[in-house]
């Protein structure tokens, strides 16, 4: 099936009101349906999302991941989904979470 395909400009969605259909199947364990978005959408591997909080009325960051950062939180994540995610952007091996480094 085809499925919407959204323009995140700065490559950077919210979890809460815009997250991308891969960080979607990841959060809910979907482990072939991030495959399946991953081979149909692979950019979303390089799209950050973020969840956001008030600090005394100042924005910030709760958390900021990739959906390789995403996927490696979760218990025993299966190793096709993370050296798909490594094969669709590299990069990601080697960037750091702002907030946690």
């Amino acid at each position: 099936g085809s499925r919407k395909r959204f323009d995140y400009g700065d490559e950077e969605v919210d979890a809460v009101r815009n997250p991308t259909l891969l960080f979607q199947q990841i959060n809910s364990g979907d482990w072939e349906g991030a495959l399946s978005v991953l081979k149909e959408y692979p950019r979303e591997a390089s799209v950050w999302v973020s969840r956001q909080q008030s600090n005394n009325g100042d924005r910030d960051f709760a958390w900021k991941y990739l959906p390789l950062h995403l996927v490696c939180l979760q218990k025993r994540p299966p190793l096709h989904l993370v050296e798909a995610l490594i094969q669709a952007y590299p990069l990601a091996a080697s960037l750091a979470t702002p907030h946690d480094g």
